[in-house]
């Protein structure tokens, strides 16, 4: 038998978890059914991606999810349009300036197409609800500094009309200008949307590869291992490609759009979680190889220690991303469901995929750290005491948990909270 370094509490090989009845239950099945649960994880994974939507499918990039649907900006536009059958409100516009001046042809030109939209628009056979051209001919429209140098179209469209479909009818709206017309481009709120979401679509494969890498550099070098960083990236698949599929479909069934602002959130939070939770069993799962545990009791001790603690964590934080749902803002409120459905699925991957890969593999995980071979409960291991006890960061640990530093920092974080709170809801009195 041996002592922890510091640890006044006498540690063998094989010994009980000090977890509760319920949590040693659960490992001691989760054990039995490993050879099921790997399986069945993958199962679901391709079920999903076969049988549920894509994130992308029941994303929307409508403008009208960045403000709450009870704003009265909206009743307006909604109660204009039902009255003209038109709305008044024009998020694409169409520029041509030439700073030398437009030609009286290409000004014609300008009305010309506009009157064209908006007769097929009259008779239901454009996209286009209307277009109304303005420009600074001599000078007249208000604070024109120039004259005939600009042309700006206002074009409208239905309430139904995507920004894939108002930006493919704005370049169409372009077809057959000539280069004397000076077109500058198609601009307005709902192609810079547009062009938000697409950016992000073409970054986001750069940044979730570069998160993997540094997830796979990180844990396997403090691992010294090839297995520990594949495990955990393992769970962090499976948990994206689940948690995805789920939230859209989800989305469907309760007719919330989501943001095409959620899929970055979503992605940096899984990986978080999963890397944290798969970190917390490896770990445990290695100290108790070392102590000399056969693979069964190791991963046993592991899963009935850790499962109850990052449960309760894992249930902290899917409660914590939900209280979205009470958010003004749709936009925000979009983002509830969708990450707690993602905590819920990471949750579900960690305490039960990875203990099952590390009862199957067991030391071959930490390939190719070598570690000792299991030993007997009675066999003495104590001839080297474990050293990481007497480190910096179980020194700051002790010192963190005292109870007098303990309700220093409590009392410090509550007081901060309450003073953010406070001046939060001055500033909501004085609007």
């Amino acid at each position: 038998m041996a002592r922890s370094g510091d640890d006044s509490r006498i540690l063998t090989p094989g010994e009980r978890s000090p977890a509760g009845r319920a949590a040693r239950a659960y490992a001691w099945t989760l054990l039995h059914v490993r050879w099921l649960v790997v399986p069945a994880w993958i199962v679901a994974a391709v079920s999903a991606v076969h049988f549920l939507p894509s994130l992308q499918q029941a994303q929307s990039g409508a403008l009208g999810s960045l403000v709450p649907t009870n704003a009265p900006a909206l009743k307006a536009e909604e109660r204009d349009y039902h009255l003209f059958d038109l709305p008044l409100l024009s998020r694409v516009e169409v520029v041509q300036r030439n700073p030398r001046g437009l030609s009286a042809e290409a000004q014609a030109r300008v009305i010309e197409r506009a009157v064209s939209v908006d007769t097929r628009a009259a008779h239901g056979d454009d996209e286009v609800a209307g277009a109304v051209p303005v420009t600074n001919t001599l000078g007249l429209f208000p604070g024109s500094r120039e004259r005939s140098t600009t042309a700006v179209t206002y074009l409208y469209f239905k309430p139904d009309a995507t920004l894939e479909q108002q930006w493919t009818a704005a370049h169409r709206y372009l077809r057959g200008t000539t280069r004397q017309d000076a077109v500058v481009g198609v601009t307005g709120a709902a192609p810079a949307r547009l062009e938000q979401t697409n950016r992000i679509t073409r970054a986001l494969p750069w940044i979730e590869a570069a998160t993997v890498l540094m997830i796979a550099l990180v844990v396997g070098l403090y691992y010294r291992s090839v297995g520990a960083p594949l495990t955990t990236l393992a769970a962090a698949a499976l948990a994206y490609v689940i948690s995805t599929r789920v939230v859209a479909w989800f989305g469907e069934r309760i007719h919330v759009t989501l943001p095409n602002e959620l899929e970055p959130v979503l992605v940096v939070l899984l990986l978080g979680i999963v890397t944290d939770y798969s970190v917390f069993f490896l770990s445990g799962m290695r100290d108790r190889l070392r102590r000399g545990d056969r693979r069964a009791e190791a991963i046993r001790w592991t899963t009935a220690t850790f499962s109850p603690i990052i449960l309760v964590a894992g249930l902290t934080v899917a409660a914590g991303t939900a209280a979205l749902l009470v958010a003004r803002l749709d936009f925000l409120r979009a983002f509830g469901p969708g990450l707690a459905f993602t905590v819920l699925v990471a949750l579900a991957v960690a305490i039960t995929f990875v203990p099952a890969v590390l009862g199957i593999f067991g030391r071959a995980v930490f390939w190719p750290r070598r570690l000792p071979a299991a030993r007997a409960a009675t066999e003495d291991v104590g001839s080297r005491p474990d050293r990481q006890s007497r480190s910096y960061r179980v020194r700051v640990a002790r010192w963190a948990t005292a109870r007098p530093v303990a309700a220093v920092l409590v009392i410090a974080c509550v007081i901060g909270l309450g003073s953010a709170c406070s001046i939060h809801i001055l500033e909501k009195a004085a609007v």
